[in-house]
């Protein structure tokens, strides 16, 4: 009998073996274009796609390792986490949809233990009705997407999901505007992604993170300021010459961003002087009223970090989310200003889980690989109909990548299963 029972542990182990090597090829996620310049073609599902044999991924992962040399610039962020292993990018931040139209209802809230996997009800996941042309969730809008460089945009239409390529997103970074600064080297050269522009119906040569909520301006960076395109006017302003910059957010006030390898958050006003909000703290991700990030650059390989948050009204700094046994990022906004949070475990099983955060001690599991195996891989945007995420899914129904919908209220839909990069609200 002790002979049997070991041989049935035995092969238990062996198949959580499969299982933890499989969440780790996912959970260990590089967003390789997110550096210095932020962007949304990223490579976070390219571990999934070589293990799945997902030849879309695979072509769009190899184009984003070429370019991440063009345009990448070190994080002052660093990682959270094994950096001998991987490198965790900054995070983008996720503008509101530009519509009158309501946000989605706030989802709700949780308090679970900080330590160990979720256990908490995940929401329903609805798969796709029929293919990629599936699409569970009626609605009646045109998705933005972008596979590569210029040129690659288009649109999924819903209802039916069918891609609409369209060549007007063939746009590239402006030259200096006249009168404008002598640009530095690099201007107008490097490629970071694509957006569209629902307010002045443009594609944008910069990722829907680089643009601000009223689509009057997008920012990008040069190797010693940032520069600032008006979409109206197509002139340039150039901001905070003589300091290499990371980009973590665009608002209608000015571009918030920290210094490459230094600590301390800055405001870069389009029309004033740089404003340093704070000295301490590496930041990842910022809306108009708070930045998301940590204490140091990067922790050792092993232990758990904790996401802190700076309200950028008072400056009080908190802490703000940590999961034990896990490296946690923030990822992005929803259409309320919530955190979203990425948990990847290093123990062992692996693994990861996205987290919406509403307060420092109230979240809320969105998906995870433990249980519907679905995983982010790339940018999500946040609009009316609740948060798009660039998914790898390898269970429902058979193992793919797409785009991935969480309506709140409601549910996560698999929408469709072309491998794309956002590039805007459904309109």
């Amino acid at each position: 009998m002790g002979a049997r029972v070991r041989g049935m542990i035995a092969r238990l182990r062996s198949t959580r073996g499969g299982r933890a090597a499989a969440a780790v090829l996912v959970s260990v996620l590089t967003l390789a274009l997110v550096g210095g310049v932020i962007l949304t073609t990223t490579t976070v599902g390219c571990g999934p796609a070589q293990k799945l044999g997902l030849r879309g991924t695979l072509s769009r992962c190899n184009l984003s390792d070429s370019l991440t040399g063009a345009v990448s610039s070190p994080s002052a962020m660093g990682s959270f986490g094994p950096t001998a292993r991987s490198t965790t990018p900054p995070a983008p931040r996720i503008s509101p949809d530009l519509t009158t139209t309501p946000a989605p209802s706030a989802p709700p809230v949780s308090t679970t233990p900080d330590s160990g996997q979720a256990s908490y009800a995940y929401p329903p996941f609805t798969p796709p009705a029929s293919g990629a042309g599936g699409t569970p969730l009626a609605m009646n809008c045109r998705l933005p997407v972008y596979v590569g460089p210029a040129g690659s945009g288009g649109f999924i239409v819903f209802p039916g999901g069918s891609f609409i390529g369209d060549p007007k997103s063939g746009v590239t970074l402006p030259s200096p505007s006249p009168g404008a600064s002598s640009p530095a080297p690099g201007y107008g050269a490097g490629y970071s992604g694509l957006s569209y522009d629902r307010a002045y119906a443009r594609w944008l040569p910069v990722p829907y993170t680089l643009v601000s909520p009223d689509g009057s301006r997008y920012a990008h960076t040069s190797p010693d300021s940032v520069y600032v395109e008006n979409v109206a006017t197509d002139t340039t302003t150039e901001l905070g010459q003589g300091h290499a910059w990371t980009i973590i957010g665009v608002q209608n006030n000015g571009v918030y961003a920290t210094i490459v390898n230094q600590a301390g958050l800055w405001l870069l006003p389009y029309s004033a002087a740089a404003q340093q909000i704070t000295t301490t703290g590496y930041w990842q991700v910022a809306s108009s009223d708070a930045a998301y990030g940590g204490t140091t650059s990067a922790v050792p390989q092993g232990i758990a970090n904790t996401i802190i948050r700076l309200d950028l009204k008072s400056g009080t700094v908190s802490d703000w989310f940590t999961r034990g046994g896990a490296m946690s990022t923030p990822f992005g906004l929803d259409a309320h200003g919530n955190a979203l949070i990425n948990v990847s475990y290093f123990v062992s099983g692996g693994g990861s889980e996205m987290w919406i955060t509403t307060g420092p001690k109230d979240r809320f599991p969105l998906f995870d690989w433990f249980h519907v195996q679905l995983t982010a891989s790339g940018t999500p945007i946040a609009d009316s109909h609740g948060i798009w995420f660039p998914a790898v899914v390898n269970s429902y129904p058979s193992p793919a990548q797409g785009i991935l919908l969480y309506a709140p209220g409601s549910g996560l839909y698999w929408m469709s299963n072309a491998g794309t990069q956002l590039a805007g609200p459904c309109i």
